[in-house]
C-alpha cells in the first residue's frame, strides 16, 4: 500500500480535521457513480485507495481491511453500545424528476428530446450552511448523546446536528436552507426504442447538490409517458389495436382493405362471411419491445385489427329499396327455415 499521506495529499503532520477533510473531498472525486462507464473500474481502484488510507490514518493500529466510504451499519452498532465516536449524518442532494411526453412513433424509432429543468446551487453567502452556524445546544458541541442505562451506555448522534456539533444560530437572508435556485438547464434524453409509460431513467449526480460536505448530489430520474395514439392502441409487450369499419357487403362478401399501420397503409384481404368484432393479426407491425441488452437487439409485436361494422346514417331512395329487398329476402329464408 502506498504511503496514505501521500494519497491523501496531507503532511504528516497534519490534524484529523484536515485529513478527514481531505478524504471526503477525494471519495467525492473518485466515487464510480459520479464517472461514466468507461471510467468506472479506473475510479473505484482510486476510490478504494483513499477509503484504505483513510482507515490506517484513522485507525493506525488496525490492518487495512478494505473501505468503508461513509461507515457502515456495524460500525454505528458498536459506536452506539460501546460508546464509540458518533458519526455525521450523510445528507445527499435530492433528486429530480422530469416528465418527458413521447409519442407511439417515437417509441417505434426512438429519438431524443431536450429536457429542461432547475437545479438549486449551494448559496455563496454561507456556503450551503444555511445561516449563521454556532454551537448546538443540544449536545454542547460534542455531536452525540449519550444516555446512561443501569448496565450499559449508549452513545448516539446528536439529532440536532447531525453529529456536526453546530446548529443555525441566525438564519441566512439570502437563501433557503443552505440553496438558491439556479438558472435554468437542459439534459439530452436518447429514447430507447420499445419504452413504455411509467418506465424511469436514471442520470447520475446531476440532482440537486447535497448540504452535507460527505453527501452525493441527487440524480435526475426522466419518467416515460406515452401519449394516446389518435389511431392505435397500446395493448403492452409491443401489440397494438386498430379498428377498421366496413360495409356490411365487404362483411358478407369479403373484399380487398387499406389498413393504416405505424410505417404507413397495407393491404388486407378481408375473408368473406366476416362478423363484426373478429379480430385479425398483421405479424411484427406493432411495436418494439423494450431491451437494455448492449447491442439494441429487439423483437417487434403485432398490430391487431378489429372489425367493425359501419352503419349509414341516412339512406337515399335506391339504398333504402335495396334494404327493404334485402329485409324480405332474410325473412322469407327465416320463414323457409322454419317451415322446414
Amino acid at each position: 500500500m502506498r504511503d496514505p499521506y501521500e494519497v491523501l495529499g496531507v503532511s504528516r503532520g497534519a490534524d484529523k480535521e484536515t485529513i478527514k477533510k481531505a478524504y471526503r473531498s477525494l471519495a467525492r472525486q473518485w466515487h464510480p457513480d459520479l464517472h461514466p462507464p468507461e471510467k468506472q473500474a479506473e475510479a473505484s481502484e482510486k476510490f478504494k485507495e483513499v477509503t484504505a488510507a483513510f482507515d490506517a490514518l484513522e485507525n493506525p493500529q488496525k490492518p487495512p481491511m478494505g473501505g468503508r466510504p461513509f461507515g457502515s451499519p456495524m460500525d454505528d452498532i458498536f459506536s452506539s453500545f460501546f460508546g464509540g465516536e458518533a458519526r455525521q449524518v450523510v445528507v445527499n442532494g435530492e433528486h429530480i424528476v422530469i416528465e418527458c411526453h413521447i409519442t407511439m412513433e417515437d417509441v417505434l424509432n426512438g429519438g431524443s428530446r431536450q429536457l429542461k429543468f432547475f437545479r438549486n446551487k449551494v448559496c455563496s453567502h454561507c456556503n450551503g450552511v444555511g445561516g449563521t452556524e454556532g454551537t448546538c445546544v443540544h449536545c454542547n458541541g460534542s455531536g452525540s448523546r449519550v444516555i446512561h442505562g443501569d448496565h450499559m451506555t449508549v452513545k448516539s448522534t446528536c439529532q440536532g446536528c447531525n453529529g456536526t456539533g453546530k446548529s443555525v444560530t441566525e438564519k441566512c437572508k439570502h437563501c433557503d436552507g443552505g440553496f438558491v435556485s439556479g438558472e435554468e438547464e437542459s439534459v439530452t434524453f436518447e429514447i430507447p426504442k420499445g419504452v413504455e409509460t411509467g418506465m424511469r431513467f436514471a442520470y447520475r449526480g446531476m440532482g440537486h447538490p447535497s448540504s452535507n460536505s460527505m453527501g452525493m448530489p441527487g440524480n435526475i430520474f426522466v419518467a416515460v409517458t406515452v401519449d394516446p395514439h389518435d389511431k392505435f392502441v397500446s395493448l403492452g409487450d409491443g401489440n397494438i389495436l386498430h379498428k377498421v369499419v366496413v360495409s356490411y357487403t365487404q362483411l358478407v362478401l369479403g373484399a380487398e382493405i387499406d389498413v393504416p399501420t405505424l410505417e404507413g397503409s397495407v393491404s388486407f384481404k378481408l375473408p368473406e362471411f366476416t362478423h363484426p368484432g373478429q379480430k385479425f393479426k398483421l405479424k411484427d407491425l406493432g411495436l418494439p419491445r423494450f431491451s437494455n441488452r448492449t447491442g439494441g437487439i429487439y423483437t417487434r409485436g403485432d398490430q391487431l385489427i378489429e372489425i367493425q361494422l359501419e352503419v349509414p346514417a341516412k339512406l337515399d331512395d335506391r339504398y333504402r329499396k335495396v334494404i327493404e329487398d334485402l329485409a324480405q329476402i332474410e325473412s322469407e329464408q327465416r320463414g323457409t327455415n322454419g317451415r322446414s
